[in-house]
């Protein structure tokens, strides 16, 4: 399952630019605890609630509670690499220089604000 996840993500991130071979391991990461949540899910089904086996009470089924901790987790590690859109938010760029008529600086000097 974490393989199909891998398909699904890699040639994303490495058409955004994002994903190096450094960063392997933490990609891997990401793959398991998607794939993860997505197995609890399908167990979970529309199972929010269950009752427990030795005091007839209801509580929340294990399967959602454990749904949750893997979203948080896949959360967490798909911030790290700009896969939310408020994260990509605090990447400032300007992608519009010329889109105007304007022409873009040359040389160093396009690096830096005027």
């Amino acid at each position: 399952a974490s393989a199909v996840v891998w398909r699904e993500l890699a040639w994303m991130l490495r058409k955004a630019k994002i994903l190096t071979v450094a960063d392997v391991i933490a990609f891997e990461m990401l793959c398991d605890a998607v794939a993860d949540y997505r197995a609890v899910r399908e167990k979970r089904g529309n199972c929010f609630v269950t009752h427990s086996p030795k005091t007839g009470s209801e509580m929340l089924d294990q399967h959602l509670v454990a749904q949750n901790m893997l979203a948080k987790r896949a959360d967490g590690l798909m911030s790290k690499f700009g896969m939310t859109p408020a994260d990509r938010s605090k990447v400032m760029i300007d992608p519009q220089l010329g889109l105007f008529g304007d022409t873009p600086p040359a040389g160093t000097s396009r690096f830096f604000k005027q």
